[in-house]
């Protein structure tokens, strides 16, 4: 089965079994400093930051980071080096402290790069296909669309696949947890505030195609929607594609009101009369 479990929180959510719901209680831009440890949760391998009051942080998913990272970290880890990491961190009410992922910076004090040979452009590997995706722009002077998606704090989990040569698929999935009832007026319909007891997920899927000239270009995106009772749905933003991406690109939550007017019609998860004819 794919792996789709690479998410911002997995850590969190590995922590929360058998342990009750979490309630997120602060999120903040923070920096922290200490040493790179690895663990192992629920059979998964996650880096951690032991803190020099010895707490420790959950950085996260193992799998979740480009290689040339994991070096560094593993690196890190191994030498037992000073470590500073800056990255936006979750406080939840029953566990300890999370950054979510991916992280604004990583710096490690005492590291020692070997020195590398020359390569020339022959011997250089040809970028991947996603690749090309990832590093192409919207708009000239823009920045590369996987910088613009990639980094974007609130989605749990990214995914990229590729249709075909000229057209891929990215799929972002949101971080209910970041939710609060000012964020739409459609929440005081619900039967609760917290997003994560009503979907399973809420996936935002765009696709993404190439054009001749290297530039990227989004025609078509929606929010796919799996609601705790096993029922699904999807809706296309309420708003249009450039300020949908505008958004991401500002590191602003997206409006999610074309699923939550749909939640709140579904009895399951309703309070108050159906607000789709408002």
């Amino acid at each position: 089965m794919r792996r789709t479990a690479i998410a911002a929180i997995l850590a969190v959510l590995l922590l929360m079994t058998g342990a009750g719901h979490a309630r997120l209680i602060k999120e903040m831009q923070v920096t922290r400093s200490g040493k790179v440890e690895t663990t192992t949760l629920d059979q998964v391998s996650v880096y951690q930051l032991r803190l020099p009051n010895n707490k420790t942080i959950i950085i996260g998913d193992r799998a979740f980071f480009e290689p040339a990272v994991q070096t560094l970290l593993d690196q890190a880890a191994k030498e037992k080096l000073a470590t500073k990491i800056t990255g936006q961190m979750l406080i939840f009410s029953n566990q300890g402290a999370v950054f979510t992922l991916p992280l604004a910076n990583i710096e490690v004090t005492g590291l020692k790069t070997p020195k590398q040979q020359p390569v020339s452009s022959a011997d250089q590997p040809a970028p991947s296909d996603l690749r090309r995706f990832k590093d192409a722009r919207l708009a000239p002077g823009s920045p590369p669309l996987g910088a613009v998606l990639d980094n974007y704090a609130f989605f749990a989990s990214r995914a990229w696949r590729l249709l075909d040569p000229s057209q891929a698929e990215f799929r972002g999935e949101m971080l209910l947890s970041a939710y609060k009832p000012g964020d739409s007026r459609f929440m005081r319909h619900l039967s609760t505030q917290d997003l994560n007891a009503i979907f399973k997920s809420v996936t935002l899927v765009a696709d993404i195609s190439l054009s001749p000239d290297g530039g990227a270009e989004c025609k078509n995106a929606a929010f796919q929607a799996l609601f705790q009772d096993g029922s699904q749905t999807q809706a296309p933003p309420d708003e249009g594609i450039p300020t949908l991406l505008g958004r991401i690109s500002r590191n602003r939550k997206l409006k999610l009101d074309p699923i939550l007017i749909q939640a709140a019609a579904n009895p399951h998860y309703n309070t108050a009369p159906s607000p789709t004819g408002q």
